[in-house]
C-alpha cells in the first residue's frame, strides 16, 4: 500500500512534463509536413539529375503533306533522315519530302560539293532553305544540296552503321549445300572512318571436296575538302576455286567522290598493294600491284525501296608483268519490312595466271535476307 502511494506521488510530480493531446497533435502535423517537404525535395532533385536519355526530345521535322514529327535528329545519310522518337523508336524520313527541320544539337553538314558546315539546324517553310547556325554566323543551304549530316557529339554506337546478310542454297539432285554470309560495319567521324567487312561462302557436296571463299578486311579513310580522301586497307582472302590458300595484303591510296547526290554515289580511286599468296599447290608468291577501283550506288525510297551497290577493282601486277586480277560485286536490296531486306547478290573473281590445274575465275549468285543497323 505504501508502494502504491509513492508511485502515485511520482506520477503527479511528472505529469507537467508529458505533452498534452493538443501538443502531440501539433507535433505530428509538423512532422508530416516536414516529411512531405523532404519527399518533394527528393523528387525535384531526381528530376534535375535525370540522365540525358530521359530528357524530352524536342527536335521538329515537317514533311511536305504537313505532318509533324517530334523527336531527336540523329543523322542524314543516303537521302534518309534518322529521327529517334519516344513512341516509335527510330523513324527514317526521305530527305526530299522534308520541308522544315529544327534541331538543337551540333551537326557536321556536308554538301554535294564536299563542303562542310557545322552548327545546329533551323529552317523556315517560307524560304525553303536549311539554316546551319554556328557560333558566329549562319549558313543557308538548299535542302537538295545537303547529302550528309553527322552529329558532332554522338555516342560511339550512334556513329556505327552496317548490315548483316545471309543466304543458303540446297539442291536435292546432287545434295549440294551452299551457305553465304556477308557482314559490314563502319564507324564514321567528321574527319575519318573505320570499317570492317566479312564475306564468306561454303559449298558442300557429297563425294566432292568442300570449297571455301573468304574475304576479311579492315579499312581506314581520311576525308578532305572537295570530296577527296586517302584510304588504306588490310585484307585476308581465300578462294579454293582459284587455287588460293591464303592472301595477305596491305593497300594504300587516294580516292574521290566524283558524284554524290541524294540518289547516287560514284567514287573512283587508285592504290598500291603489297601481298603474299600461299597457293594450294604449296607455292608462295610475293606481289606488288596497282589497284584501280570504282564504286557506284543508287537508292530509291519511293515504293518499292531499293538500294543497288556495285564495286569493281582491277589489279595489274607491277612485279609480274602481264598478270591481271579482277574483283567485282553487285547487290540489289529491296526492303520487305523495316530494316530488313531481300537481296540479290553477285560476285566475280578473276586471275589470268592462276596456279596450274585450277580455273581462272570464280563467280557466285545467290539470294539473301539482310538486316541493316
Amino acid at each position: 500500500m505504501k508502494l502504491v502511494k509513492i508511485l502515485a506521488r511520482w506520477v503527479r510530480g511528472h505529469r507537467r512534463t508529458l505533452p498534452s493531446a493538443r501538443q502531440r497533435a501539433r507535433y505530428f502535423r509538423r512532422a508530416g509536413c516536414f516529411r512531405r517537404a523532404q519527399a518533394g525535395n527528393v523528387l525535384v532533385t531526381l528530376l534535375i539529375s535525370a540522365p540525358p536519355a530521359l530528357a524530352a526530345r524536342t527536335d521538329v521535322v515537317v514533311i511536305a503533306n504537313g505532318d509533324h514529327f517530334t523527336g531527336e535528329v540523329k543523322s542524314l545519310d543516303r537521302a534518309r533522315l534518322r529521327l529517334k522518337t519516344d513512341d516509335a523508336g527510330d523513324v527514317y524520313i526521305e530527305w526530299n519530302k522534308i520541308r522544315h527541320v529544327e534541331a538543337s544539337a551540333q551537326f557536321d553538314v556536308e554538301t554535294v560539293s564536299g563542303h562542310h558546315v557545322m552548327g545546329s539546324l533551323r529552317s523556315t517553310e517560307q524560304d525553303g532553305r536549311l539554316h546551319i547556325v554556328g557560333a558566329e554566323d549562319s549558313t543557308a543551304l538548299g535542302f537538295e544540296s545537303v547529302v550528309r549530316m553527322t552529329p558532332l557529339h554522338a555516342t560511339f554506337w550512334g556513329k556505327v552503321d552496317g548490315s548483316l546478310d545471309a543466304g543458303s542454297t540446297f539442291a536435292l539432285a546432287n545434295h549440294l549445300v551452299q551457305l553465304n554470309v556477308a557482314v559490314n560495319a563502319k564507324y564514321r567521324q567528321r574527319k575519318f572512318s573505320v570499317g570492317t567487312d566479312l564475306n564468306t561462302t561454303l559449298v558442300h557436296q557429297d563425294s566432292v571436296t568442300d570449297t571455301r571463299r573468304l574475304t576479311l578486311g579492315l579499312s581506314y579513310a581520311r576525308y578532305f575538302e572537295n570530296r577527296w580522301q586517302t584510304q588504306s586497307e588490310t585484307r585476308l582472302e581465300r578462294n579454293d576455286q582459284l587455287g588460293l590458300e591464303l592472301r595477305v595484303s596491305a593497300d594504300a591510296g587516294i580516292a574521290r567522290h566524283l558524284l554524290q547526290s541524294n540518289t547516287t554515289l560514284f567514287d573512283a580511286g587508285a592504290e598500291l598493294s603489297v601481298n603474299q599468296e600461299q597457293q594450294t599447290d604449296g607455292g608462295t608468291v610475293y606481289n606488288l600491284e596497282a589497284i584501280f577501283l570504282t564504286t557506284f550506288s543508287t537508292f530509291v525510297y519511293d515504293s518499292p525501296k531499293v538500294n543497288v551497290d556495285t564495286y569493281l577493282r582491277f589489279y595489274p601486277s607491277l612485279s609480274d608483268w602481264g598478270r591481271l586480277r579482277l574483283e567485282a560485286s553487285a547487290v540489289a536490296k529491296r526492303e520487305i519490312v523495316k530494316d530488313f531486306f531481300l537481296g540479290l547478290n553477285a560476285v566475280e573473281s578473276y586471275d589470268n595466271q592462276p596456279p596450274k590445274g585450277v580455273t581462272n575465275h570464280d563467280w557466285n549468285v545467290y539470294l539473301s535476307i539482310g538486316w541493316t543497323f
